[in-house]
């Protein structure tokens, strides 16, 4: 993950590089103590997060973080500031974190896996609602299921979090008060199709994985509020809060749920 840090004070800047000095997996790519410098090699060389001080001449930095949105609408723009009332303005801005001064180790490093989190999210065309009832949004927009048996074969799949899911255990969950013949195997077949074809359509054919007798979800293709929860991201200002029902048309997904109250307890 790529980032950049823009504050008119050289010592805040040496200070956030020494807090990031052994995080995996993130690079520094350019520090600036001008705003407008910043912008000018931002136009050229896209990272992933912009770290920002508010307070700064020659260009405050919610107007800094203003044009960086609309050069990058998906950048995770994350405001420092010494004024919690900045703070509240950044928010306005559809900032995605605010880290107020003075801060520490512990807090820059949470919000660098934060935004690490948020990057990837950023960059995913898939998204599964799984706390109340069931949906699948493809670029922001919900997904009709003519076939409801196939969409349950999916909300299976995404509540294994990419684990295979057997072809017995679909039919047991799916159509367990039919007999396990040919007939029922035809509907699990004819469920996958369903979903092959699905995301054929929407040119994302690797989110959904079809293998010999079992199918999984492709982990790193999807996002989800369930995985937010999972990776304690549920406190991002686009991240919808667990509110005590995970897939609830689904009888089988009750032992997820009661776990999933055991763990935010």
């Amino acid at each position: 993950m790529k980032i950049v840090i823009v504050d008119d004070e050289w010592l805040q800047i040496k200070q956030f590089e020494m807090e990031c000095e052994g995080l995996k997996g993130v690079e520094i790519a350019a520090t600036f103590t001008n705003p407008l410098e910043a912008y000018e090699y931002l136009k050229e060389h896209p990272v992933e997060v912009v770290f920002t001080d508010i307070e700064m001449p020659e260009m405050n930095g919610l107007a800094f973080g203003k044009e960086l949105r609309e050069l990058y609408p998906d950048l995770v723009l994350v405001f420092v500031t010494g004024y919690e009332e900045y703070a509240r303005e950044a928010l306005r801005l559809r900032a995605d974190y605010y880290v107020l001064k003075p801060y520490n180790q512990e807090e820059i490093r949470d919000v660098l896996r934060r935004s690490y989190y948020f990057s990837k999210r950023q960059k995913k065309r898939v998204y599964f609602r799984m706390f109340g009832r069931f949906d699948v949004f493809i670029d922001e927009q919900v997904v009709y299921f003519a076939n409801a048996k196939a969409k349950e074969l999916l909300a299976l799949c995404a509540d294994h979090r990419g684990g295979n899911v057997t072809m017995e255990e679909v039919i047991d969950k799916l159509w367990g008060e039919r007999l396990y013949d040919e007939r029922v195997k035809t509907l699990y077949r004819k469920a996958v199709m369903y979903l092959k074809k699905l995301f054929q359509v929407y040119e994302v054919e690797d989110v959904f994985v079809n293998n010999r007798g079992s199918c999984n979800i492709h982990y790193e293709k999807v996002d989800c509020d369930y995985y937010a929860v999972l990776e304690g991201r549920t406190d991002t200002m686009r991240e919808k809060q667990y509110v005590g029902q995970y897939l609830w048309e689904y009888s089988w997904a009750e032992e997820t749920a009661i776990e999933l109250e055991e763990k935010i307890k």
